[in-house]
């Protein structure tokens, strides 16, 4: 394209049209309109996604997770929303990760720490007063490596000891709690259950007591022994 120009003292000098590069505008494509209108709404699906997990957090009872998530929400769709921060897109992943994966943790967890808000504190006093009262010592010098034996439809427990050992009388082992005597044997049984099978009963072992010759009792302290055990805590009169 041709620009008007004129000479003045040896010099050349362009028009005000010359002085400025020719500006080209392309028309915008039909799909532009699409995918501008495909972004933002994903983006608004997105924010409602989010708008209901800030919700549901904040009917558990958890404001503090909840106004984390809304936080997210608002710089999700601010940056992503607005073509002028569109240099944030870039780091703003970067950041949200940090922030919420590292920073939150880690300062939630100190206040946690400090404060009497931990889980333990949390449980009723009836749920707490069973977990203490659930507590049992082993007294690992009694310990007794046990071998379970199948009796037609009945088990018995046998306990090594020497050339022979201490067998039970034969029980039913269909978790009811139940003592079984054990009597003094010069002759082991010749046939015991794979650990596997004995695994498959270890919560109807578990309720198990088996009384020695001299009266103590043993309870199953592992998936191989037997052993004297005793309440870390009673509850008292007064509470």
């Amino acid at each position: 394209m041709l620009r008007p120009f004129f000479v003045q003292g040896g010099g050349v000098i362009l028009s005000a049209d010359a002085a400025e590069p020719e500006r080209e505008e392309f028309a915008a494509t039909p799909w532009a309109g699409w995918k501008r209108g495909l972004a933002y709404f994903v983006l608004g699906l997105v924010a409602l996604a989010l708008l209901y997990v800030v919700w549901v957090l904040y009917l558990s009872g958890e404001p503090l997770f909840a106004v984390v998530v809304l936080a997210l929400c608002v710089g999700i769709v601010t940056i992503f929303g607005s073509a002028r921060f569109y240099t944030a897109r870039f780091i703003f992943p970067a950041i949200a990760a940090v922030l919420v994966f590292i920073a939150l943790p880690v300062l939630y967890t100190s206040y946690v720490g400090f404060t009497n808000y931990g889980a333990r504190n949390l449980l009723t006093f009836e749920r707490v007063t069973n977990q203490f009262l659930g507590k049992i010592s082993v007294d690992k010098s009694t310990e007794r490596p046990f071998i379970l034996v199948r009796n037609g439809a009945l088990y018995q427990l046998f306990f090594p000891q020497g050339e022979g050992g201490l067998l039970s009388e034969a029980v039913a082992l269909d978790g009811i709690p139940r003592s079984v005597q054990m009597q003094e044997t010069s002759s082991p049984p010749q046939t015991a259950m794979e650990m596997r099978e004995v695994i498959k009963l270890r919560n109807e072992l578990g309720v198990l007591s088996a009384v020695l010759p001299d009266g103590s009792e043993l309870n199953m302290s592992g998936l191989r022994n037997f052993a004297k055990q005793q309440k870390v805590y009673e509850l008292q009169p007064d509470g």
